[in-house]
């Protein structure tokens, strides 16, 4: 139920945006849908006694010049080393994102994501673990910073708070992204 709540705010707070904004006097507008749909997402990698695979797709809808709102999916791997033992998990999820342009190139930001993973816990040093899986929400809100890279892409480096950290979430704070869009 608290997520449903969560996203009913979301979804509330991407009305206001769109209500505020489409008084604004903006450049001219694409009139075609698919014109207005952005592409963009995280991928990542990392080998070694730890390995992460991070494969995060998101598209968005341009409401205006200044204010956009999508959906994305979320995949990771993750597979850890510990002593002679290994645990290896998948993460998987969704989310929901808002992001307004404030000044050329600053933005806000706000996310929900809603995520199943599974954890390992130890019994004081024993070697056998209670493997659980459960949902974790994080609703994440910030700022960043985006720069055009071509006429119809950019890169952003978003600085990211979660306001529901906790010994659950999959994310410690400060949490800092970099991205490409299109």
């Amino acid at each position: 139920m608290k997520h449903v709540i969560i996203l009913t705010i979301l979804l509330l707070i991407a009305f206001v945006g769109k209500t505020q904004t489409t008084t604004e006097k903006s450049v001219k507008q694409p009139s075609k849908f698919s014109d207005k749909l952005v592409w963009g997402g995280n991928f990542g990698l990392q080998f070694g006694t730890n390995t992460y695979v991070d494969l995060s797709p998101t598209v968005g809808y341009r409401f205006s010049e200044r204010y956009v709102a999508g959906v994305g999916v979320i995949y990771n791997y993750y597979s850890s080393k510990y002593y002679t033992d290994r645990f290896q998990t998948h993460v998987y999820g969704g989310k929901i994102y808002n992001s307004f342009l404030v000044l050329e190139n600053i933005f806000l930001h706000g996310e929900y994501e809603l995520v199943s993973l599974e954890s390992r816990y130890f019994d004081y040093g024993l070697k056998h673990p209670n493997e659980t899986r459960f949902y974790s929400g994080s609703l994440m809100v910030g700022g960043g910073y985006r720069q055009y890279i071509g006429e119809h892409s950019y890169l952003s480096l978003m600085l990211l708070y979660n306001l529901n950290e906790n010994i659950n979430s999959i994310y410690q704070n400060p949490i800092i992204r970099v991205g490409v869009n299109f």
